[in-house]
């Protein structure tokens, strides 16, 4: 399991590299939070962050698959919504419970987990896809004929 930053979940792709990067940064961020005492409203809001970021990040790789026309894109969108709702469930849980440790904890364990799996299995493939389609250039454009 991954709970930081680890060469081993580079796909290789700098702009999808960078954004789970800072995803895990910011995941270390909120557990420090808790630890620190902070108050639930900034935990809610490092939450909300994570949620944002997970948002916009997701938006960027699926321009990608779009752009690249990656078979997987279906699916991998599926995916992206699965988790969106798990972490809607998770904030109000927070939300409701308060900003414990334990809770915070579960919810930043869970969305890295996840990222690790998803990176592991699903975004190497689509920065392994992007990198064939980019390596055999662009497909040659049909000529028109004039009849």
């Amino acid at each position: 399991m991954f709970t930081r930053w680890s060469s081993e979940l580079l796909t290789g792709n700098e702009v999808i590299d960078k954004q789970h990067q800072r995803i895990f940064e910011r995941a270390e961020e909120m557990i420090g939070s808790t630890t620190k005492g902070k108050t639930k409203q900034e935990a809610i809001e490092l939450i909300d962050y994570l949620e944002g970021y997970y948002y916009s990040h997701f938006a960027a790789e699926e321009a990608l698959q779009i752009k690249h026309k990656d078979p997987n894109h279906v699916a991998h969108k599926e995916m992206h919504e699965n988790l969106r709702r798990e972490v809607a469930q998770l904030k109000q849980e927070v939300i409701a419970s308060g900003a414990t440790y334990a809770v915070a904890i579960k919810t930043v364990l869970f969305m890295l987990e996840w990222l690790a799996e998803h990176i592991g299995k699903v975004d190497k493939g689509l920065a392994a896809h992007i990198r064939n389609v980019q390596s055999s250039g662009p497909a040659p454009v049909p000529h028109l004929r004039a009849s």
